[in-house]
């Protein structure tokens, strides 16, 4: 695999259900099929070329508490 197989299961799974993926929901996608390197890229290559950032925990952590 590789960080376009990354970069067309983001895109594909933005444009079917209008959300952007986390972190945790790529990380736990490609678990053990992809180098670190290679996921990154293809992370960078959709944010890049989509206009939206993945979603961190960070980030989730953050909408969580503003929710609370």
């Amino acid at each position: 695999m590789n960080r376009w197989h990354v970069y067309e299961w983001l895109k594909e799974s933005y444009m079917f259900s209008g959300i952007v993926p986390t972190i945790h929901a790529v990380r736990a996608h490609f678990f053990g099929q992809i180098d670190r390197e290679e996921l990154l890229e293809g992370i960078m290559e959709f944010q890049h070329t989509a206009g939206v950032q993945i979603p961190t925990e960070r980030s989730e952590q953050l909408v969580k508490n503003i929710r609370d």
